[in-house]
């Protein structure tokens, strides 16, 4: 589906720019002021089938325009990027996998020692390598700061 300007709307599972969310919500903001003949609701409700989100994404799209400007419909970054969830939820995995880089086990040796140990709970081996990666560089950044 295209809008007037031919831009592709249908963004199913797609990362909307702040441009593509005031594109739209252009309506929603000309009926603010001209109070059309669609009810709000329904303006919403269009909009949101337009963009394949649902009505609640695009009354925060209106409302992030309304208390920032466009600078607020710009992708806000996550908390907690970076930093697995697992490790969180799970924090005594964190020595586990130390232990097994301490001893030089590979990624994959690590992961599948947890994937035994913790069944269905255990975390990803994309995550248990991001981990190892993250632990060796910091690890390596110590010891070259001891020896300087």
């Amino acid at each position: 589906m295209t809008g007037s300007t031919g831009r592709n709307l249908n963004r199913r599972r797609c990362r909307f720019t702040a441009a593509d969310k005031l594109f739209a919500i252009a309506r929603l903001l000309r009926w603010n002021r001209e109070r059309s003949s669609a009810t709000l609701t329904e303006l919403v409700a269009q909009i949101a089938a337009e963009n394949s989100v649902c009505t609640r994404t695009v009354r925060i799209w209106h409302a992030d325009f309304q208390r920032g400007g466009f600078a607020a419909l710009a992708q806000k970054p996550r908390s907690d990027r970076g930093r697995s969830r697992y490790f969180s939820k799970y924090p005594w995995v964190e020595p586990l996998i130390r232990a097994g880089i301490d001893r030089g086990c590979s990624v994959l040796a690590i992961s599948d020692m947890l994937q035994f140990s913790f069944r269905g709970d255990a975390p990803s081996r994309e995550t248990v390598r991001a981990y190892v990666n993250r632990y060796r560089a910091q690890r390596e950044a110590l010891t070259k700061a001891a020896c300087a």
